[in-house]
């Protein structure tokens, strides 16, 4: 099965489930319910139809709407009646923000669905991401008593292009999804009703009016905010009364959300209007740690190898250096003879075991439980400890010292205990 082919399937049959269809992107042999053949035929503008509606054969026609994939299709589901959203009745054009910044409509969307290369296609927007700006609290509505979560709303926009008037007989609906639930329509032409889940179609009602050639904007308000372009979700489908359904050719695109929404861009990319806190890119992250490379520098080797993780107590760097190029022998340790071999196992991914470096270790109960103290001078190493298990955590501490490569380690004291007399969880 050819991938687009299996892409149609797939997309009919999850849509079909949730009371929509849809078609895919290669012409399907027979798409009807019940046709024994079907012809394909591919219009002016590359849109492609096949399938019969329950005839023995049947023919169908792209034509000139500028659209993806056409199947001819009665069947698929997307005849379902949605339940239909609250309506305002204005254009979104009469509306203006409570923070008096604008209209719920945007001309940057209309300029970007206009600057589209087909005939017809859709462009997403997000007009104001805070809806504490987009409306008085106060009053009525607000995205609270239009049953936004946490009284958190957002103005967005769907600005549909319709150059060559494929729309103009108003017997068509346009199935999108949309992750933010949305709480009200803002049109005086066009109406938008939920399926089910993130599915919506929008369609015309009877004050709308042809296109000619204009753009036509309808307003939506929308629970939440829009966080990232990802939010926006691909894939428009245009279904005329006869049952046929095409992808909108812009939305068809899965990794660029630029080809048919409007990037999130200034305030609306913010937390709130007028944040003062600029969202961090790579740009400012490496101006912000611009001085790394001089504190680094300016480091002595041994202080950043005499940095073990994690952090003990105290830390002393001492004169000079330790010769560990021969090895160290952990093997006298008064400290059971699998504490040991663990050890040793570690200590023999990155130098040797032998009995280079001499090595001194003393258990002293008098010391505070859980305590030790780790000794390197540029002769050998103490380690003095209260008891087993603390013997063992400065054997450990002695193998941090090491770096790979490098026969010596840094002469220093190194104390720790434990700051508290149980750990957990």
């Amino acid at each position: 099965m050819r991938p687009n082919l299996l892409a149609l399937v797939l997309t009919t049959l999850i849509l079909g489930a949730c009371g929509g269809g849809s078609g895919g992107g290669t012409p399907v042999d027979n798409a009807g319910g019940g046709g024994d053949t079907g012809n394909t035929t591919t219009g002016d503008t590359g849109g492609t139809t096949g399938g019969t509606t329950g005839g023995d054969t049947g023919t169908g026609t792209a034509g000139d709407t500028g659209g993806g994939t056409t199947v001819d299709n009665t069947d698929t589901g997307l005849s379902s009646v949605g339940n239909p959203v609250t309506s305002s009745g204005f254009s979104p054009d009469s509306l203006s923000l409570f923070d008096g910044s604008g209209s719920f409509a945007s001309s940057a969307g209309r300029s970007q669905a206009q600057a589209l290369p087909n005939d017809l296609g859709i462009v997403y927007e997000s007009v104001e991401n805070h809806g504490s700006d987009a409306f008085d609290q106060s009053g009525s509505p607000n995205c609270k008593t239009l049953g936004a979560g946490f009284n958190s709303c957002s103005i967005a926009n769907l600005h549909i292009k319709d150059a060559a008037g494929a729309l103009d007989d108003g017997d068509w609906k346009i199935y999108f999804h949309s992750i933010r639930r949305i709480l009200r329509v803002d049109s005086d032409e066009f109406s938008v009703s939920l399926v089910n889940g993130d599915l919506n179609y929008l369609e015309p009602t009877d004050n709308f009016t042809p296109f000619d050639g204009s753009i036509k904007t309808v307003g939506l308000v929308t629970e939440f905010s829009h966080l990232i372009e990802s939010d926006f979700m691909p894939r428009y489908w245009l279904v005329r009364g006869d049952g046929s359904v095409t992808v909108i050719n812009n939305t068809d695109e899965d990794t660029d959300e630029s080809q048919y929404a409007v990037a999130i861009t200034g305030d609306n990319a913010q937390a709130f209007n007028g944040e003062p806190i600029a969202i961090a890119s790579a740009a400012s992250r490496f101006a912000a740690n611009s001085d790394v490379a001089a504190v680094v520098a300016s480091l002595d080797a041994n202080v950043i190898q005499s940095r073990i993780v994690p952090k003990p107590s105290s830390t002393t760097l001492g004169t000079g250096t330790l010769d560990i190029g021969g090895g160290v022998s952990l093997a006298g340790l008064p400290i059971p003879s699998a504490s040991i071999a663990a050890l040793q196992a570690r200590q023999a991914q990155f130098m040797s075991t032998s009995a280079g470096a001499s090595i001194a270790a003393t258990i002293d109960p008098s010391m505070a439980s859980g305590s030790y103290e780790l000794t390197v001078t540029t002769s050998g190493i103490t380690i003095t400890a209260a008891d087993e298990q603390s013997m063992f955590y400065a054997a450990q501490s002695l193998l941090a010292l090491v770096q790979p490569g490098i026969g010596t380690i840094p002469a220093v004291t190194i104390s720790d205990a434990p700051r508290f007399g149980f750990r957990g969880m």
